[in-house]
């Protein structure tokens, strides 16, 4: 991910930090291969800085699009179905967030300038939005899908915890 940082006076800046989503570390309980994403999510924020120290609010934007393949019943009627099969369906998330973050930054090498650590962390919150696109007709899901992350459940249409954190290299171009 490359992002850009543009400093207009000495006690503010703004970042622009996308980045490309094409692969999932962890597959989901309700599907039997490895998810296949594929999507953005940009992250911007304006930075306030006291010396070496920065205070941010942050945006977060996320579209990503994931093929799953998992069980499908067909013509199901009280639970009852005429057949079951394997097929490969597409979930699009949708993210919007915001978050405070603070961090701070300093030279890697005393002797050059241009390199440098950033070190943030923060609290906020995320909203997602889910939709599941090439369902079998008249197929219904075995087992409903649920949405995961590392720390637990997302919820659709309430707020989620986001703790955004990192440790950055970054390069001033003069």
């Amino acid at each position: 991910m490359i992002g850009v940082n543009y400093k207009w006076h000495k006690k503010w800046s703004a970042t622009l930090d996308p980045k490309f989503i094409f692969y999932a570390v962890q597959s989901p309980a309700n599907n039997t291969g490895p998810r296949k994403p594929l999507g953005v999510r940009v992250k911007t924020d304006i930075r306030y800085h006291i010396q070496n120290v920065f205070i941010a609010p942050e945006l977060v934007f996320g579209y990503t699009s994931t093929k799953i393949t998992t069980e499908f019943g067909v013509n199901c009627i009280g639970g009852n179905c005429d057949y079951y099969t394997l097929q490969e369906y597409t979930e699009i998330k949708k993210e919007a967030g915001g978050a405070i973050k603070f961090g701070f930054t300093g030279p890697i090498r005393k002797n050059n300038e241009n390199w440098k650590l950033e070190l943030y962390t923060g609290i906020g919150v995320s909203f997602f939005d889910f939709k599941e696109k090439g369902i079998p007709p008249v197929g219904s899901f075995v087992r409903p899908p649920t949405h995961e992350d590392g720390l637990g459940t997302m919820d659709e249409d309430e707020p989620n915890i986001m703790i955004p954190f990192g440790l950055i290299i970054t390069y001033r171009i003069k």
